[in-house]
Parts: structure tokens; C-alpha cells; sequence
């Protein structure tokens, strides 16, 4: 956990090393970031199956703590270059959308008995999806997304505000 922490370049917002106050502290460094924008999709491909093979195989206490860390550079790569890139990230979120749906059964039983018929009709006349989908994503995967999105938003909008015209 501590080495996901290191390589995506995270420190408590309150922390700051004594070295720092002496102009002998570390850079942080985004090594996570590096990989996500390289410039050969083999680089980017092989980063991103890593990161699917994280959030798919880290055991459950680690995963939840690192998870929404990692999830950010899955959702970038929907939106790649390379549209075979974009393609393989829906797979592999229709697949952790299933493995979601499987960890929660209980909390999802009456959400999946009762609201079949209306996910059926969402389902039937979905509105236009964005490239690289080609159908509406699986609730798992709907809802593993939305869980961490409240926390990639504040993230977001704090790198936007720090943008120089």
C-alpha cells in the first residue's frame, strides 16, 4: 500500500518533512502520471493492464484504501489516443463491475430484484454514449465508478484552479 502511495506521489496534506524547512527535502513525483501519458501506447497498455490487475487481484484492506488512487488512471485511459486502449478499459471495468456486484450481493439484491425492470428500460433506449462505449456499463460497474468519483472531483477541480493561462 505504501509503495502505490509513493509511486502516484502522495503525502498527508499536513505533513510536511523537517528536511523541507532546509532545502534538503524529496520532489514528488508522479511515476503513475509519467506512465499514463507516455508516448507509446505498449507503455501506456502494459501500465494499465497492471493497474486492472491491482484493483482486480490487491487483497481487500489494501484495495480499499489505494483503490480510488488507482481507479483514476483506469478511467484516463477510456479516453486514450488509441481507441484500443479506451476499448480494453471498458472490458476491464464491465469485469471489476462484476466482481463488484459479486463482493456486495446482499446490499445489491433488492436494487438488482426490484429495479430490474427499470435498469431493463434504461437498458432498451439508453441516450448516446461516448466513444469507447458501445452500450450502457453494468450497475457494478456504474457504482464502483461513482464510488470513487467523489473523491477524484475534489482532486480535479483543485488541479484545475492551479492551471496558468
Amino acid at each position: 500500500a505504501s509503495a502505490i502511495e509513493t509511486l502516484v506521489g502522495y503525502r498527508e496534506p499536513n505533513v510536511v518533512p523537517i528536511a523541507n524547512f532546509y532545502g534538503k527535502g524529496e520532489a514528488q513525483v508522479n511515476a503513475f502520471a509519467t506512465l499514463v501519458l507516455d508516448a507509446h501506447v505498449s507503455v501506456r497498455r502494459a501500465f494499465l493492464g497492471m493497474v486492472f490487475r491491482w484493483c482486480k487481484e490487491l487483497d481487500y484492506s489494501d484495495l480499499y484504501s489505494q483503490e480510488s488512487r488507482l481507479f483514476a488512471y483506469l478511467l484516463s485511459g477510456l479516453f486514450d489516443v488509441d481507441p484500443a486502449v479506451g476499448t480494453q478499459c471498458v472490458q476491464w471495468l464491465e469485469e471489476l463491475g462484476r466482481d463488484y456486484e459479486q463482493l456486495n450481493a446482499a446490499e445489491l439484491k433488492d436494487r438488482l430484484e426490484y429495479g430490474f425492470e427499470d435498469e431493463l428500460a434504461k437498458d432498451a433506449r439508453p441516450p448516446p454514449l461516448p466513444a469507447p462505449f458501445t452500450h450502457r456499463p453494468r450497475l457494478g460497474a456504474r457504482l464502483r465508478v461513482r464510488e470513487h468519483f467523489r473523491r477524484l472531483v475534489g482532486t480535479v477541480a483543485e488541479e484545475m484552479r492551479c492551471w496558468q493561462g
